[in-house]
């Protein structure tokens, strides 16, 4: 029996557009679901700055301070703004790469824009849509990795984030060589073992940022970068801004 979780859909937007309109600072009080089927997005969440790519999602639970900037490109994207049954929320993470797969992209393309009138049918029809691609969603964060040696390295460098990680490492861990260890990594995940290891890093380090307990070397140390600067060029190359900006960003939104 699959969970049902939508109360209700306060907005649905299914559009392609030359140009993407901006949505000045604004504190939602319903959650927003958004996908980039072409283009890109640029938001600003908690004063953080995302860059939404093609088949990317932002999931903003209510009370989130949401900002999108303007952007004269040709985007194409699909986001509900909608209402969990209370004691149905579920969770994902805020920024998901990548999650548009075949199934949930003729999920979003079911119904053209405007599709929600002022009918119950159109509603709920669209409510049913919502929550299978919220199964579907959910699903996907919650899987494994379906072969064995990629779990067990994306399971080290998960316990092991706060140390420095190379291949080399993940090879010993796993008792593979690099390569294979590397050829397997990218089949399962679609990235390299450097590439992975630096996303969670920076997640990591963003996370303890916004908690506002560490300073940005003790984050730094904590995460096995010994070279403050080394630590901030990663960082800044990742989000396109640098570790103090983040900190300047938190403090214009308080």
């Amino acid at each position: 029996m699959i969970d049902f979780w939508i109360e209700r859909i306060q907005h649905l937007t299914n559009v392609k557009t030359n140009r993407c309109i901006r949505i000045p600072p604004f504190c939602i009080d319903y959650y927003d679901l958004t996908f980039v089927l072409e283009g890109k997005m640029v938001y600003y969440i908690n004063g953080i700055q995302h860059i939404l790519k093609k088949n990317d999602a932002i999931f903003l639970p209510a009370g989130t301070l949401r900002e999108r900037d303007y952007d004269d490109i040709q985007v194409r994207y699909v986001s509900y703004n909608f209402h969990f049954i209370k004691g149905k929320e579920i969770e994902l993470p805020l920024h998901m790469r990548g999650v548009v797969n075949e199934e949930v992209r003729n999920l979003l393309t079911v119904l053209p824009f405007p599709c929600i009138q002022n009918s119950h049918y159109d509603h709920e029809k669209s409510a049913y849509i919502l929550n299978a691609i919220l199964c579907e969603l959910l699903n996907r964060s919650r899987e494994p990795a379906a072969n064995p040696y990629v779990y067990s390295a994306l399971r080290y460098i998960e316990t092991h984030i706060n140390e420095p990680l190379s291949l080399k490492e993940l090879s010993i861990a796993t008792n593979l060589s690099k390569e294979y260890l590397a050829y397997l990594f990218k089949k399962e995940t679609g990235k390299t073992v450097t590439s992975h290891i630096i996303e969670r890093k920076m997640r990591y380090a963003q996370d303890l940022i916004l908690r506002g307990e560490m300073s940005l070397q003790d984050i730094a140390d904590y995460l096995g970068y010994t070279n403050y600067n080394y630590f901030s060029r990663v960082y800044k190359t990742y989000f396109q801004y640098a570790p103090k900006e983040t900190v300047a960003r938190i403090h214009r939104t308080h």
